[in-house]
Formats: C-alpha cells, structure tokens, sequence
C-alpha cells in the first residue's frame, strides 16, 4: 500500500502555506496561499505557514527572510527609499563619529592638563618637604631647650 506525504508528516500547524525561495528550477518571490499535503507551524524553506505571523499582504512584492523570519518587501519604491534611509544612518552616524572624535580631543587635553597638574604638585611638595623636615629639626631643638630649663 502506497503511504501519503500527512501520513509520514503529520504535525501541528496549518497545511495553508506561502511558497518563497527556490522551487523546482524557478526563483518564486511569494506565492500563496497554497494548500500543502502537510502541516507546518513555522517557515522551512521554501514554505512559510499561511497564519497572521507570516502575513505577507501588507507588502506590494514580498520575499520572505529565512535568517530574520519576516517577509520583506522588494518592490523598487522601496529600495529606493530603503537606500535613502541607509544613507542618512550612514551621515548620522559619520556626524556621531565627528562629535565624538572631537569629544575624545578635548577629553585629551584635559587629561594633559591634570597630568600637568600632578607634575607641578609633586615639584612643590619636592621643594616644601626639605623645608617641612627643617621646621621639625626646629622644633625638635626647641623643645630640647625648652626642656633643659
């Protein structure tokens, strides 16, 4: 007895699906719905279940995204204003690096000036601790002849 595809597959799902990918030779964008001798619950290449998640009908020339799990649209208009849309992230983000190149320069001149800072405070405090250790020598000598009274 010859056995039927559902009798092998049988799966949760819906047997409603969109064909997108390659099929027998023919690149087919989105096609459907098509009724499947099986069910299926998620995409697996090249069908996409025929349920509200992978609804295709808001789009003008859909193709489905096997790696993002979405279906895209691939009409002209919209490459075209997906082009532009990348551009301007592109100047966004080129504006970003700018501001941010500049801020590191002024965060590098600030960082110079407190080493400088540091540098100057460690001459000083070389120059008082000579000075420091003279007045301890004093005091000591006064306290010795305060104490010889």
């Amino acid at each position: 007895m010859t056995k039927k595809l559902n009798d092998v597959l049988t799966g949760e799902g819906t047997n409603l699906v969109y064909i997108s990918g390659m099929l027998d030779g023919r690149q087919i964008d989105c096609e459907g719905p098509i009724d499947l001798p099986y069910k299926i619950n998620k995409p697996t290449w090249p069908f996409i279940p025929a349920i509200p998640e992978y609804d295709p009908s808001k789009f003008t020339h859909p193709v489905f995204n096997y790696g993002a799990g979405n279906f895209e649209e691939q009409d002209e208009k919209s490459q075209g204003k997906l082009i532009i849309d990348l551009q301007n992230q592109v100047k966004d983000l080129k504006k970003n690096l700018d501001d941010k190149t500049k801020e590191n320069a002024s965060l590098k001149a600030q960082i110079s000036a407190v080493q400088k800072g540091q540098v100057q405070t460690t001459e000083v405090l070389g120059q008082l601790l000579p000075a420091v250790q003279s007045l301890s020598q004093f005091a000591q000598t006064l306290q010795k002849k305060e104490g010889d009274k």
